[in-house]
């Protein structure tokens, strides 16, 4: 089976783990796409979603995050299996995986490289909505990891609905369609 893994940044800790974990479980990942973080559409985009948020995501993720003593699950979780943080071009590089950027992870050239590698499953670790095009690039479809417990909470922040109505905290694996955290689980 031919897997590529879609990662929101080159520096997601997150999408580094899970393609750790996939490889040490014996799923070889051919593929990791990354939109270009420096596209004007999508920091057009993410402005008109966040607006002044934005910077301070900026300067949490990128100017603080190296020196947060915070240890996260996801941090346990590197430790306990070894994982060392690292940029995922470097990543993909010592395993040979190929890395490539995109414009986006939306639609059409992600379809278009799902197609050139005639990918079939995709391993999406973050990066917005996806459309019509990339979903029904691949025999399989798109598996998805969402943090929190479907179909009661989709969207983001499902953690922090969760608990506010005092309600379990999980994760859903489910295959992508075409509605908002829809699909099957």
């Amino acid at each position: 089976m031919k897997v590529a893994l879609l990662a929101a940044t080159p520096y997601s800790k997150y999408s580094l783990v899970v393609a750790e974990l996939l490889r040490l479980r014996g799923v070889r990942v051919r593929l990791l796409v990354v939109p270009d973080m420096y596209n004007i559409q999508r920091i057009k985009m993410t402005w008109r979603r966040e607006g002044l948020e934005l910077f301070q995501k900026i300067w949490t993720k990128i100017l603080v995050s190296h020196r947060a003593v915070v240890e996260t699950p996801l941090d346990q979780l590197m430790k306990s299996e070894g994982i060392s943080l690292r940029p995922l071009p470097q990543y993909c590089a010592e395993h040979g995986i190929q890395y490539q950027r995109l414009p986006d992870l939306y639609g059409q050239h992600a379809a278009a490289v799902m197609l050139e590698h005639d990918i079939d499953l995709i391993v999406f670790t973050g990066g917005g909505l996806i459309r019509r095009e990339l979903l029904e690039s691949t025999p399989i479809g798109i598996l998805n990891c969402h943090w929190g417990l479907l179909p009661d909470y989709r969207g983001m922040d499902t953690t922090i609905w969760a608990e506010w109505e005092r309600r379990s905290i999980g994760l859903t694996l489910h295959l992508m369609d075409s509605g908002v955290d829809t699909g099957p689980i």
